[in-house]
This record gives structure tokens, C-alpha cells and sequence, in this order.
């Protein structure tokens, strides 16, 4: 049994012995504490993570589409090769995460926080990235971006 805090006070139970490959489709987890949880595999379509503490917490292959992101805590997060196509990221804080092979095809990323993270491999051909704050994140060639957007123009760091 798996008990998550949230913003509403409400506590949500989850009858589950692992949120691994969880599916939590259109959840509400709008300021959920979840830091260092492994959420490896789940299916969180259209789910509410706005300002939820996502620390730490384990996303690979996860699947965020059309997530609600704003505002959420990712720092140190591993979101390797999970699917963030259309979620809206805005204020996010990814400061340290690992986000190789992420897709954020038609994300929002406005305002968000990429500093240090490792994008060798990711699809950032989404919206807002001239408002992300790039600093030391490492990408590749294997990276996509925007055909107008130059990321060494924003403190990214190419890694060949």
C-alpha cells in the first residue's frame, strides 16, 4: 500500500506494492511529496505534478504526456528516455537531472531550469527554450533541437 501526501490534504492510497510501471493516468499529485521514489516505467498521461516534489525520483521510461509539470521539483531526477511529448513544464526545476534520450516534443519548457543536466540524446524540440536557463547541461550530436536555436548561445556544453 502506497500512501502519497498532496496539496489537497487528502492523502491518496494506492492499493500497490511498487509505482513502478504504475499507471496514474490523470492523477492528481498537484504538490505530492515523492522525492527519491521509483516511479520507473509509470504511465503518468495528463497527471496534475504541479509544484509536486519529484527530487531524486526515478523516471526513467516513464510516460508524462500532456503532464502538468509547472512549477514541479525534478532536481537530481532521472528522466532517461521517458516520453514528456505536449507537457506543460513551465517554471520546472531539472537543475541536475539525467534527461538522455527524454523526448519534450511540443512541451513547454518556459522559464524551466535545465542547468547541469545531461541531454545527450534528447528531443527539446518544444516550445519556450529561449527562456530555459542552460548552463553546463551537456548534450551530443545525437541531440535535437530546434533548427533556430543554438544552445551554446545559452551556456549548454557540447560533448563529442
Amino acid at each position: 500500500m502506497w500512501t502519497i501526501y498532496r496539496h489537497s490534504n487528502d492523502p491518496l492510497l494506492l492499493p500497490l506494492d511498487s509505482l513502478r510501471w504504475a499507471k496514474l493516468d490523470g492523477f492528481n499529485l498537484h504538490r505530492a511529496s515523492l522525492g527519491g521514489v521509483d516511479l520507473s516505467g509509470a504511465s503518468l498521461i495528463r497527471a496534475d505534478l504541479r509544484g509536486a516534489d519529484l527530487e531524486g525520483v526515478n523516471l526513467r521510461w516513464a510516460v508524462l504526456i500532456q503532464a502538468r509539470l509547472a512549477a514541479a521539483w525534478l532536481a537530481g531526477a532521472n528522466l532517461s528516455d521517458a516520453i514528456l511529448t505536449g507537457a506543460n513544464a513551465v517554471d520546472a526545476d531539472f537543475q541536475g537531472a539525467t534527461l538522455a534520450g527524454a523526448i519534450f516534443s511540443g512541451a513547454d519548457l518556459s522559464g524551466a531550469d535545465l542547468r547541469r543536466t545531461v541531454l545527450f540524446g534528447a528531443r527539446l524540440d518544444c516550445l519556450g527554450l529561449e527562456q530555459v536557463r542552460l548552463g553546463g547541461a551537456v548534450f551530443d550530436q545525437t541531440t535535437i533541437w530546434p533548427a533556430d536555436f543554438n544552445p551554446l548561445d545559452h551556456g549548454a556544453l557540447s560533448v563529442h
